[in-house]
């Protein structure tokens, strides 16, 4: 699942700084999700124990990361720029992004599946 959400950067320029918005695209797949536990060197059953907000946080940079190399386009962003663009979403971009996340796919089944499977036990 892919989304783009506008983000707010700043570009110096000769004179003066602007303001200036861009689409920025995130790609929910294994890709994003291997990263995700790259970035934190643990296993993917691990991700449970981490932190909500530092979870999603750390998704934008991993969902990014993956969406660039499915575009084949070069990756521009540290990973700490990507986590303060979290600060920027609206509602409906956290939303999206959260949906994007709860509906991707890990091992045939989505992510929601995989919690409510969870809750049962």
């Amino acid at each position: 699942m892919e989304i783009k959400i506008k983000i707010r950067f700043k570009e110096k320029g000769f004179f003066r700084t602007k303001e200036v918005q861009r689409h920025i695209g995130f790609r929910f797949d294994m890709l994003s999700w291997w990263k995700l536990c790259d970035v934190n060197s643990m296993e993917l059953g691990g991700l449970a124990e981490m932190d909500r907000g530092d979870l999603v946080r750390q998704m934008v940079y991993a969902a990014h990361y993956s969406y660039c190399i499915e575009q084949k386009t070069i990756i521009e962003y540290t990973e700490d720029e990507c986590k303060a663009w979290f600060d920027q979403f609206t509602l409906i971009d956290g939303e999206n992004f959260a949906n994007g996340m709860m509906q991707s796919q890990i091992h045939g089944k989505t992510v929601q599946e995989h919690g409510e499977q969870v809750e049962k036990k």
